[in-house]
């Protein structure tokens, strides 16, 4: 994924990536079999059958929402390699086993999005009460619930970042939650890329920079090729999002939102040119 976000264009990366999604996706099918309701008249489901009315209910209701999960879960992988690679030579058989997964799904789209429009909610209003993690979380489960909903996996990105940049570098444990957060930024972006071919997205390309200058300040001086991979990423980044800011005729001195993440866009340029 690291290897993604420094070349997004590489097709070499994408068709690994795309390996990697389809072997996800195998082992959540695998999974989603191991917690599938056991069929009438087989031994597992006569074990079923004996337990107390109460305790097979909650077993049953257990075992179809792990099954339900990991089948949202092997859908998106498929979905997911499909865009990085969609002119593989197994392309037709992703295909065939995605749709395959959609058609047997019991769960209604419109549901789905439906929690997701609620938990995207839930974390608007944890973020207005400055809960974070609370905030981060309830986007990240939306963002499961409805992988194809845009807005989901920008929540996403915008808290994890705002959670990295404040966690304090000396800490060991804020280091720690700081690689997670990097890492749930960097999927949440990847996921929200996939779904904008157009890259209109613009706010996309100035929360990589954001990320790529932070991987240049946390990486240690004696690393200088990473650092300098990662400062380089940064400025491209930075570089893309004022020039198209620009285009579209905002100026960091009219006062808006776009105004002043510009502003910030070319003061961060500035310093990432100077190294400092």
């Amino acid at each position: 994924r690291r290897a993604k976000a420094l070349e997004p264009y590489n097709p070499e990366v994408n068709v690994l990536l795309a390996k990697c999604h389809k072997s996800s996706a195998t082992s959540a099918q695998f999974l989603m079999a191991r917690n599938t309701v056991p069929r009438e008249g087989s031994p597992a489901r006569k074990v079923l059958d004996e337990m107390p009315a109460e305790q097979r209910a909650k077993r049953i209701a257990a075992l179809e929402k792990a099954s339900a999960a990991y089948r949202r879960q092997a859908i998106h992988d498929l979905e997911m390699a499909l865009m990085l690679d969609p002119m593989a030579e197994d392309a037709r058989e992703t295909r065939k086993r995605r749709d395959m997964l959609r058609a047997g799904s019991k769960e209604d789209e419109f549901a789905r999005n439906q929690k997701a429009q609620a938990l995207v909610q839930q974390g608007d209003e944890a973020r207005r009460d400055a809960d974070l993690v609370g905030a981060l979380y309830a986007y990240w489960e939306a963002s499961k619930l409805a992988s194809q909903m845009r807005k989901t996996h920008l929540r996403v990105a915008e808290t994890a970042i705002q959670l990295l940049l404040s966690m304090p570098a000396e800490d060991e444990d804020a280091r720690r939650a700081a690689a997670k957060y990097d890492r749930m930024a960097q999927d949440a972006l990847f996921a929200a890329e996939s779904l904008d071919p157009e890259r209109r997205m613009v706010q996309i390309f100035f929360m990589k920079g954001l990320l790529h200058q932070h991987a240049w300040r946390a990486t240690p001086p004696e690393f200088r090729d990473a650092r300098e991979v990662a400062r380089l990423a940064a400025i491209a980044a930075f570089e893309h999002y004022v020039l198209r800011l620009e285009a579209a005729g905002v100026a960091a001195t009219d006062g808006t939102p776009l105004g002043k993440t510009l502003g910030q866009a070319e003061e961060r340029l500035e310093n990432l040119r100077k190294g400092s």
